[in-house]
């Protein structure tokens, strides 16, 4: 009885702590200046893009990209085909290693550049300490959202990480998981590709390597991932 007594304290110790735990994450959550609020930011199913794996300004992604002729070449490419897909009032999900190897300065002008609402999810190329500075946030309009982010857009749930995931919530009822970082397309061969055969079929790669040096719709998305039904 003792024991039974002593362990079901514990439980009840630990579940509280938990709680609280919680409780202050919360609240870290909220008071950070990398989370917008949805009030903040106005989503309609044809103003929503996602993207990844652009590498602006990237020397060494370069050669793994022998369809452009140089770094300008590259850049400036990737942002004429951002610009003729996204509206200046479009929101873009931008799933990771946005922009490095370059000053602040040159990123801050950089996205002063692109149309839209850049909305990044962090990749494992990304400064993380510059894009969650909240001065750099509010002088160029980008949001940093963390690591992974969830959403529901006309009736559709959506999880958002910069890496395919070996299972997620929702894989068998129709949640789309949108991701980057393997560089699928047709000059890749990275040692990642042979292991997407193995991808769900709700998974789908926004980077550009594999969509035409662009970023892809909303309504694009819903229609490819409809065919492997």
């Amino acid at each position: 009885m003792q024991l039974a007594f002593g362990l079901a304290a514990f439980i009840k110790m630990m579940d509280e702590k938990q709680t609280a735990e919680r409780k202050k994450t919360t609240r870290r959550r909220h008071n950070t200046a990398s989370i917008p609020y949805p009030d903040q930011i106005h989503f309609t199913p044809g103003n929503v893009f996602f993207t990844a794996d652009t590498h602006f300004y990237s020397k060494r992604i370069l050669k793994y990209r022998p369809r452009f002729s140089s770094l300008s070449d590259m850049n400036e490419t990737l942002i004429q085909r951002w610009n003729e897909t996204v509206p200046e009032d479009g929101v873009v999900f931008h799933l990771g290693d946005f922009c490095s190897e370059v000053p602040k300065e040159k990123v801050a002008e950089l996205i002063g550049r692109l149309n839209g609402t850049i909305l990044l999810i962090l990749g494992n190329h990304d400064d993380v300490g510059l894009y969650r500075s909240k001065k750099f946030q509010e002088e160029t309009g980008i949001k940093a959202l963390g690591y992974q982010w969830q959403l529901s857009l006309d009736g559709q749930r959506i999880i958002l990480n910069h890496y395919p995931l070996l299972c997620y919530a929702g894989e068998h009822d129709g949640t789309w998981q949108l991701f980057g970082h393997v560089h699928s397309g047709s000059e890749s061969d990275g040692f990642d590709i042979p292991r997407l055969q193995y991808l769900l079929p709700f998974q789908y790669d926004v980077g550009v390597d594999g969509n035409g040096d662009r970023p892809v719709s909303f309504g694009e998305i819903r229609e490819i991932l409809g065919k492997r039904k």
